[in-house]
């Protein structure tokens, strides 16, 4: 439980806008670490199937950026 003074305190304009950034960065880190999962995923795929054509050169190429 927070002290009683932190319990009514208003949030200054600086202090909102730096929680906004820090939801920005968190949400395109997330979509990143959505795409180079989907693509480690499609390279998994394409190895098992034994096929190792355009697509799977793209995506190595994808994963390696990281």
């Amino acid at each position: 439980m927070p002290p009683t003074e932190e319990i009514g305190r208003a949030w200054t304009k600086s202090q909102i806008n730096l929680l906004d950034g820090r939801v920005q960065e968190a949400t395109e880190l997330g979509k990143r670490a959505k795409e180079i999962k989907d693509a480690a995923l499609a390279l998994q795929r394409e190895e098992r199937a034994g096929s190792k054509g355009r697509k799977w050169k793209k995506n190595v190429n994808k994963v390696q950026q990281v």
